[in-house]
């Protein structure tokens, strides 16, 4: 957030922080309603449309669109070149498969790309095999 504007600083307070720690569950999440206590204690201030909203969306990346343009082939070649005693835990035709109709702009499969790639960084990481990555960190 060092470059962008945070508008929600005074829920940042540590003893408001504090306070809500140490609710219930039961004031934080009811169901699928999430900030329960301070959706009911805006309900007298906030138009319904604002209060009930469920199109947040946070801070979406353009993941789709890094996986079909800079990326693609980066990724394609991590993805499809097995490391040393690797265990095939991804079937490379299937990955190959999803690569392809990703870049094909019929299907958005960026998560399951994503998703690949988290596992197979997981498996070299905790495998030996990425033992440079685990030295940088």
């Amino acid at each position: 957030m060092a470059f962008g504007i945070e508008a929600r600083v005074p829920l940042l307070d540590h003893r408001l922080v504090e306070f809500c720690l140490g609710l219930p569950p039961d004031f934080k999440i009811r169901g699928a309603q999430t900030k329960v206590l301070l959706r009911e204690a805006m309900a007298d201030t906030l138009p319904p449309e604002i209060l009930n909203r469920r199109d947040k969306k946070g801070y979406p990346t353009p993941m789709a669109v890094w996986l079909r343009n800079g990326l693609r082939q980066e990724i394609r070649d991590f993805l499809l070149s097995p490391s040393v005693g690797e265990p095939a835990l991804l079937d490379l035709y299937r990955v190959d498969t999803l690569l392809k109709e990703h870049a094909s702009n019929r299907k958005d499969l960026s998560w399951e790309i994503f998703r690949c790639v988290s596992c197979k960084l997981w498996l070299q990481l905790f495998s030996g095999e990425g033992s440079s990555v685990r030295d940088e960190a």
